[in-house]
């Protein structure tokens, strides 16, 4: 049944956690080397996708005040997209404006960049979460996982336990999912806004042409006259005679009789 695969699933899972290690993407990388020790497999696979997301980001130092740092971390230098992190080389204390670690339980791309940068090789245990580590069991039953099973590992509870166990993984997976999506739609309308200025700025530039030709226009075309003057009482309005009409006209009256 199904609580029957979760739970050989947990267990396979928590075996290969106990018992196996996982290749990082990156070879004698200090942070990513500790992280696949105390982390379990799945959240080490989100924390080096963090950790890998961080490496083309551009930073900038832009205040230090003894051993408090700040940067700027961005995609790029046309990014309009700028997270501030504080760090502290004292305390190993880190904090970036994304909030991804309060978000998550694990560190975000832009502090592991910083990080990075200052040649830290661990990661300080304030920012370990219990939860998401190899020994989160440990401290949940006590320290003894086998005497708790045989205790209290009754039918019920073992279907309650797996069912919350279960319903954190997938919280914890939709959080991740909605945060890239969040980051995908922001990306997007800056692009449609930018888009759009580009537009407007070439509507403006080409209609500030246009006033700029017909002023230009102005100085070489004639001037528009009034409508000629209505013809003084008395003047006929018939049509003027050309000078043969005239010919014809004053010859037929010398030849009539």
């Amino acid at each position: 049944n199904l609580v029957a695969r979760w739970r050989s699933s947990e267990a396979e899972k928590d075996f290969q956690c106990r018992n196996g290690s996982i290749t990082c993407a990156i070879k004698n990388c200090g942070i990513l080397s500790h992280a696949s020790k105390v982390y379990t497999h799945e959240t080490y696979k989100c924390f080096e996708k963090e950790f890998l997301d961080g490496v083309p980001l551009i930073w900038r130092e832009v205040a230090q005040n003894g051993t408090n740092y700040t940067f700027e971390v961005m995609m790029d230098e046309k990014s309009s997209r700028v997270r501030i992190v504080h760090f502290n080389t004292a305390t190993i204390e880190i904090h970036c404006t994304c909030k991804k670690f309060a978000f998550c339980g694990y560190l975000c791309s832009h502090a592991l960049r910083i990080l990075s940068v200052k040649n830290v090789k661990k990661i300080s245990n304030r920012y370990i979460s219990r939860r998401w580590t190899k020994d989160a069991k440990k401290d949940m039953y006590g320290g003894n996982v086998v005497k708790f099973s045989q205790q209290y590992n009754t039918e019920v509870e073992v279907v309650f336990r797996n069912r919350d166990m279960e319903v954190e993984k997938e919280l914890r997976k939709l959080c991740v999912s909605k945060n890239n999506e969040l980051k995908e739609n922001e990306t997007n309308a800056r692009a449609v806004i930018r888009s759009k200025n580009v537009k407007m700025s070439i509507i403006e530039e080409l209609s500030s042409n246009d006033d700029h030709v017909v002023k230009a226009g102005d100085s070489k075309t004639s001037p528009i006259l009034g409508p000629p003057c209505a013809k003084p009482k008395g003047v006929s309005n018939s049509r003027l005679k050309g000078h043969i009409e005239k010919r014809k006209s004053k010859a037929s009256q010398f030849h009539k009789p």
